[in-house]
């Protein structure tokens, strides 16, 4: 047996794939030159490069060795062969004999029967394989470690490169595959309507790395000591303070965490893929692929759900790493595509620049969707693989209106995208038309509309959308963009701000509802041990937790007001003595901050949220202890359907308008109206044209929504007979206890209203 030639010195062959994939040549030709490349420095007689397909195919794209007219022609499916075997698995696959093999698929167009030993690696993006690089040789021998690494490190360049400059041209890709298109159309769940467009952003990590090639190893094998020297320390800290609060889940799980930065296997194969010539930045980043393609295969449903944990670290450890030169400016038009995000992390890209948000999960009332329709940015959920499928800048349409997405659409798909921006703007102004008309139906009923705020330049939408004031300040928005604890003066001159803006116009300041998808780094907000913290440990529970922060708060806005009238209210109150403890805060709260000098409120009124369905038994007590109340539509219909609340097909089984949500909201404003405490509702369903006709019809007479939806609301209300609505709806309620949001709205269209 010939004895096999040494492995190449690989930083050499990655410099020069990455000079060819650099240059001007077309993406085919540039393409067949690595293989040429590759297959001379490795010392076989094959190279070969498959790409993944729609359909999940992997077609030859180019090879140096193989008949050169199977180029396009020869396609293995998912799993099948050897080279199937790779992208399936997503690891490394090596082969003394292949043809014995019985895995071995035969493809006689591509003469490979000659060919013996084995090499296939996968291209990794996101953990699926995209692509499999395969070397091979006449002779029977097997591929040494050496010979692994070096294929695997020019793979990672090439799975960059590949997915970044778009390698795969959709276009030529139509005209070599027949009735096999790349999907360019998908169709997922409307979480907030508007249309956009915009480029593709992956949320991910706060780098990336454009130079995955090593000039100087010495220099990269310092920068990944220090990056992980720096992570240790980070997690010891985090650690330290997570001790002193007694956070059990959270100490747990930063132990899992440093026991894995500690974990000499992780450290050593990303101190191999340096020595093989990656830079430290793509050192991590291969790493991170490898262990999400054999975390996706495993069988155990726990050990696959670690994978978000370790991605956090190599993300936290790819920050580190990262140069603020090195980050990519977001362009002016930005379409967020993710597998998962917060209201916090969504903050970041910048309000001013976000056209839309795509998710593979997600629902209507999970607290992102909400700020973003409060803040009209469009959102489609449960897009399957949205980011395995919207490519980095690609252009993207959505329209979160019907759910539909369209990545890099053609020119007429383009035209009904501007079409229907055009018609929004159109709707814009008949709404600053009747800016200043009041909101009353045709028969006279007059409605207050507010708007729900987060930020202190939300109050100047007062004014610029004829509201009333301000129904719902959410507080908490300002630690989430923040990221961490504002200390009483700060937040001092945030609350003084919105008061400023306001102008006079009332302002509802709702205390910090912290928890469930609504975390801080620097608060602990989980109940220590809580196996569902988002079932309801938010709002007083966490407060309670943490006394001092509610009175810091309220003294806080105590200080803001000066004097003037102030409305406070607390959420996630569930019975009278939550309500006695939260009212005992605040008189302490004020107590000592008459004794410091300040001036009280001349006019103080207290409310709570109304999102746990037991207040509607307790309503004689609760009302009896409050000035207002604001019903939280989204929790209160989750909690009494006993549904998740970002459970998306839950949340359509079980809406908003059907008998169960309605009956009770009517015994409220009932009680309500008794005892003469003014109610209102600040849900989500509140901007929702169809469901505010629903809830004035019941009795409800204020209501609190995302700026853009007033003009919506108010154009709905004026083209409006409640009379009429108000039999038919208590008909339906009593006879369709389901879901009869068509039967109303085929109603309120027959009667001409305009929504």
């Amino acid at each position: 047996m010939p004895t096999p030639p040494a492995p190449p010195e690989p930083r050499r062959l990655l410099a020069r794939v990455q000079k060819i994939m650099g240059g001007r040549r077309s993406a085919n030709a540039r393409l067949r030159q690595v293989v040429r490349e590759v297959a001379e420095a490795m010392g076989s007689d094959v190279c070969s490069c498959y790409l993944r397909r729609a359909g999940n195919l992997l077609e030859l794209f180019a090879t140096q060795g193989l008949d050169r007219r199977a180029v396009h022609r020869t396609r293995l499916r998912l799993g099948e062969g050897l080279v199937g075997a790779v992208a399936a698995h997503g690891e490394p696959l090596v082969i003394e004999d292949a043809p014995s093999h019985p895995r071995f698929a035969f493809r006689p167009e591509t003469g490979e029967e000659p060919f013996h030993a084995f090499l296939g690696v996968p291209l990794l993006r996101g953990g699926r394989s995209v692509g499999v690089l395969v070397i091979q040789s006449r002779e029977t021998r097997t591929y040494v470690d050496a010979d692994i690494e070096t294929l695997q490190t020019v793979a990672t360049v090439l799975a960059d490169l590949v997915s970044r400059e778009r390698l795969v041209d959709p276009v030529e890709l139509a005209e070599v595959s027949g009735n096999v298109m790349l999907p360019r159309r998908f169709q997922g769940t409307p979480l907030a309507g508007g249309v956009g467009l915009g480029q593709v952003v992956h949320h991910g990590p706060a780098t990336v790395s454009r130079n995955t090639v090593a000039e100087d190893p010495d220099v990269e094998r310092a920068r990944l000591r220090t990056a992980i020297a720096e992570l240790t320390a980070d997690l010891d800290h985090m650690a330290a303070t997570v001790e002193s609060t007694g956070g059990r889940v959270e100490r747990e799980i930063l132990d899992a965490f440093r026991l894995f930065v500690a974990s000499s296997g992780w450290i050593r194969r990303m101190h191999e893929h340096v020595e093989a010539g990656l830079t430290a930045d793509g050192a991590v980043i291969q790493v991170q692929e490898e262990t999400r393609a054999r975390m996706l295969h495993l069988p155990d449903a726990y050990l696959r759900e670690r994978l978000a944990d370790f991605d956090d670290l190599a993300n936290r450890l790819r920050s580190l790493l990262a140069n603020e030169s090195e980050r990519e400016p977001y362009p002016e038009d930005v379409v967020v595509v993710a597998r998962e995000i917060g209201p916090a992390a969504l903050l970041e890209y910048g309000i001013e620049r976000i056209r839309g948000l795509v998710l593979e999960g997600g629902s209507p009332s999970m607290h992102v969707s909400i700020l973003a329709r409060s803040l009209g940015i469009p959102v489609v959920g449960q897009v399957r693989e949205a980011t395995l499928h919207c490519e980095e800048a690609t252009l993207l349409a959505l329209n979160g209106d019907s759910g539909e997405v369209f990545i890099d659409p053609p020119e007429d798909v383009l035209e009904q995208f501007r079409s229907l921006l055009r018609a929004g703007t159109a709707d814009a102004e008949w709404h600053e038309q009747i800016r200043l008309f009041p909101a009353s139906t045709l028969d006279g009923v007059s409605v207050s509309l507010q708007i729900n705020a987060g930020f202190a330049a939300d109050a100047d939408q007062i004014v610029a959308t004829g509201a009333d004031g301000i129904g719902l300040y959410r507080t908490e928005l300002s630690f989430l963009l923040q990221r961490t604890h504002l200390d009483a003066d700060r937040q001092e001159a945030l609350y003084s701000d919105v008061l400023r803006r306001a102008a006079g116009h009332p302002v509802t300041f709702r205390t910090l509802d912290l928890g469930g998808d609504k975390r801080i780094d620097s608060l602990e907000t989980y109940r220590h041990g809580a196996r569902n913290p988002a079932l309801g440990w938010r709002g007083v529970r966490t407060a309670f937790d943490q006394p001092q922060l509610l009175k810091e708060q309220l003294r806080a806005l105590l200080r803001a007001h000066a004097g003037r009238p102030m409305r406070v209210m607390f959420p996630m109150v569930a019975n009278g003595t939550d309500l006695e403890r939260a009212r005992a805060v605040l008189k302490h709260a004020l107590t000592a901050h008459k004794a410091d000098g300040g001036v009280p409120p001349d006019r103080l009124q207290v409310g709570v949220m109304i999102e746990v369905p037991a207040l509607v038994w307790q309503a004689g007590t609760v009302l009896r202890d409050v000035d207002f109340v604001s019903v939280g539509t989204n929790d209160f219909t989750a909690f009494l359907y006993a549904r998740d609340r970002g459970d998306p097909v839950l949340t359509q089984r079980y809406p908003f308008l059907s008998g169960p949500p309605l009956t009770a909201l009517r015994t409220l404003v009932k009680s309500a109206r008794h005892r003469n405490v003014e109610l209102s509702v600040c849900g989500e369903v509140a901007g929702q044209p169809l469901a505010a006709l629903a809830l004035i019809a019941i009795g409800v007479r204020s209501l609190s929504m995302s700026p853009a939806s007033v003009g919506p609301v108010k154009t709905a209300i004026r083209s409006f007979w409640m009379g009429k609505a108000e039999s038919y709806l208590k008909r339906l309620i009593r006879t369709s206890p389901g879901n009869f949001r068509p039967q109303f709205q085929n109603f309120v269209r027959d009667h001409g209203v305009r929504i």
